[in-house]
């Protein structure tokens, strides 16, 4: 197996995990969507303490490698945001499924446009075969209760700032491919500065709320460091998964198994949390295999289109 697919299928095996746990920190632990953001983007600095110690070193090659690193980092801040928004209006494990997987042929497009990304005929119908097995993934009549009218703006600008965020960094890595960790650093900082720019810009009490985020994070500190711990690997990984594969939209294929990794987690969890006697908590992870036909159709489309690809 290369090393850039290996790094690729673990990024959104621990997404999935942050996500089934998301979606019970929205209404009971967030206030709102910059609650989310901010904390999702202060825990992309954690790298950063690895340099004082020599785990990692960091290097400042140029202006137009930072500048993308840097860009890059803000798409993904800016995906938080909407993604979280989006929870807020619905907070559905099946709308988070929905938000990141339609980055599929997204990514391609901005690929081509933005960095030149060509690829053959083959791979471009392999990526077409995945995403139909993702909209099949996603076809089980729950979507329907989502109110898709209501989330139909914060899902286009998660989709598209995900997508670009991914075709930043690897214009990033491309241009410092022997630089992995400086590269990242300088990622993690620009996802940082553009959540507290949006939180700055965007609320007029920006310093109350902010003390209430640095209040929130220290009664939940250890849920918070657990779980974005788990996103910040996922991170890392896909990032380096982008750095190394022949191209973007090869990674952004593997990476829509979140859903098909939720599914596996929720059957796990299910299946443990019934045997220890919590009958009522085992029921909101089956809801997640609702539709297992479908479902392992869908499973048939992305095999194919995972296989073109890789």
């Amino acid at each position: 197996m290369q090393n850039w697919l290996l790094m690729a299928l673990i990024a959104p095996f621990l997404w999935a995990l942050v996500a089934i746990v998301d979606t019970y920190f929205v209404h009971d632990v967030y206030e709102d969507e910059y609650d989310g953001m901010v904390v999702s983007g202060v825990f992309q600095l954690l790298p950063w303490l690895l340099v004082p110690v020599g785990a990692i070193e960091f290097t400042f090659s140029s202006a137009q490698i930072a500048g993308f690193a840097f860009v890059a980092g803000g798409m993904l801040a800016l995906s938080f945001f909407c993604y979280f928004k989006a929870l807020f209006i619905r907070n559905d494990a099946v709308l988070m499924q929905t938000l990141w997987t339609v980055g599929v042929p997204v990514v391609p497009f901005f690929a081509y446009f933005l960095i030149g990304e060509v690829l053959t005929s083959a791979h471009y119908a392999g990526i077409g075969i995945a995403f139909i097995g993702i909209l099949l993934f996603n076809f089980d009549g729950n979507v329907k209760r989502i109110g898709f009218s209501r989330i139909v703006f914060p899902m286009v600008g998660a989709i598209v700032f995900f997508s670009l965020y991914m075709v930043f960094a690897r214009k990033a890595h491309d241009l410092s491919p022997l630089d992995f960790w400086s590269v990242y650093l300088l990622f993690s900082f620009g996802a940082t500065a553009t959540a507290f720019a949006v939180l700055v810009i965007a609320k007029k009490n920006a310093i109350e709320k902010a003390r209430k985020i640095v209040r929130l994070s220290g009664k939940y500190f250890y849920a918070f460091l657990c779980t974005e711990g788990l996103y910040l690997a996922g991170t890392i990984t896909s990032q380096k998964a982008i750095s190394l594969a022949p191209a973007v939209s090869f990674v952004v294929v593997i990476e829509s198994l979140v859903p098909v990794f939720v599914m596996v987690v929720s059957l796990f969890l299910m299946l443990v949390l019934k045997r220890l006697g919590n009958i009522a908590i085992g029921d909101v992870y089956r809801q997640q295999l609702s539709g297992v036909w479908i479902k392992i159709l869908a499973l048939v489309f992305l095999a194919i289109g995972i296989y073109t690809v890789a």
